[in-house]
């Protein structure tokens, strides 16, 4: 993997990390793209679209 593209995925992390401490779902689901797929720590899988969608119900 080329540096420049570790360092966009460290900087996307970390913005994720960032918005989940101050509870900012809107800025959580601005880091995914509209159509793919999001696989959580406890394994559960979910469509980006409709995880934006929870993400919207939960803020």
């Amino acid at each position: 993997m080329e540096q420049s593209a570790r360092n966009e995925i460290e900087a996307v992390y970390h913005q994720l990390l960032d918005a989940w401490n101050n509870r900012s779902a809107g800025s959580i689901a601005e880091l995914f793209t509209k159509e793919g797929e999001q696989i959580g720590f406890d394994e559960k899988f979910s469509q980006t679209r409709a995880f934006s969608r929870e993400l919207e119900n939960f803020g």
